[in-house]
């Protein structure tokens, strides 16, 4: 199997270092492994951030109770990630 690998913040270039910064602020300082390797395909880190930020991070409901939608969702689909 082939090995994808992430562009952690110190070596991301400007546009994503740009893009890391919004995730951070979303998520306390922490980039997830995910998005470093989005990272690969800087518009396509853009484009999925917007989404997911949108989904996940902003809205009415409390962030908790849509994590738990996400993982209802996930094991009810058999996703082992």
């Amino acid at each position: 199997m082939q090995k994808v690998s992430r562009i952690p913040p110190e070596s991301a270039s400007d546009e994503v270092k740009k893009i890391y910064q919004e995730i951070g602020r979303a998520t306390g300082g922490w980039i997830p492994d995910f998005y470093q390797t989005l990272a690969q395909r800087p518009a396509l880190l853009e484009g999925f951030w917007k989404i997911q930020g949108s989904l996940i991070f902003k809205g009415k409901v409390p962030r908790h109770h849509r994590e738990m939608v996400n993982v209802f969702v996930s094991l009810k689909n058999g996703c082992e990630y």
